[in-house]
């Protein structure tokens, strides 16, 4: 998949926290656009919430569904006794 999520931090803070072979930022938009092509979205959806900044999917749809699923087992985690 060719993913594009845009951060809405620090290119420097991107920088600092995105490992250059992991995936490439740059300034976009106020914010900083990530991009990478891997083929594990549901590992994509874990990456960028442990970047710790808000962000937007570009693409692919397919990510939104790795997001949904990974708040489901967060939800699930959350709730478990």
């Amino acid at each position: 998949y060719q993913v594009e999520v845009w951060l809405d931090t620090t290119l420097g803070y991107a920088q600092h926290v995105v490992a250059p072979t992991y995936g490439r930022v740059e300034e976009q938009d106020g914010g900083v656009m990530f991009r990478c092509q891997l083929d594990d979205l549901d590992n994509v959806a874990r990456y960028i919430v442990n970047l710790g900044v808000p962000f937007r999917v570009i693409q692919p749809d397919e990510l939104r569904a790795a997001f949904a699923r990974l708040a489901s087992e967060l939800a699930a985690v959350a709730t478990a006794g």
